[in-house]
């Protein structure tokens, strides 16, 4: 079995201005993509809410597909959609990665925490995570 994956982000935006007569534009973005190969990727789907939902990275519930069972000692990168909204926070260091309205954020870590809470600020919220590490 062999794991490999892009991460692509990609944002930009044109500002125009047409008060003097004439048009001008700026142009602004910011990208990175990232090829990786090898290593553990698992995906968990759930509903959280205001109480915390722990994700024990030692025990995912996600099989590969060989069929294995996936368990991640390091997280590496880390991406979440929620919707309406939802954090995912490392319990160990803190770190935090948030999604709202369906949009996926991502998140480059290197993390070896063995337990994730997922939860909202206020009523419940769907959400998907995907992680990719060792």
């Amino acid at each position: 079995m062999a794991v490999s994956g892009t991460v692509n982000i990609s944002a930009s935006f044109i500002d125009s201005d047409e008060s003097t007569g004439i048009e001008s534009e700026k142009k602004l973005s910011l990208a990175s993509a990232d090829v990786h190969t090898g290593g553990k990727v698992a995906l968990v789907s759930g509903t959280c809410n205001t109480t915390e939902v722990a994700i024990d990275l030692t025990s995912l519930g996600y099989r590969d597909a060989a069929g294995d069972e996936v368990s991640m000692d390091i997280v590496q990168r880390m991406a979440i959609k929620a919707n309406p909204g939802a954090f995912a926070e490392f319990v160990d260091s803190g770190e935090k990665l948030k999604s709202l309205c369906d949009r996926v954020s991502v998140s480059c870590v290197q993390n070896t925490d063995d337990t994730i809470h997922v939860y909202t600020t206020a009523g419940s919220s769907t959400y998907t995570i995907l992680f990719y590490g060792s």
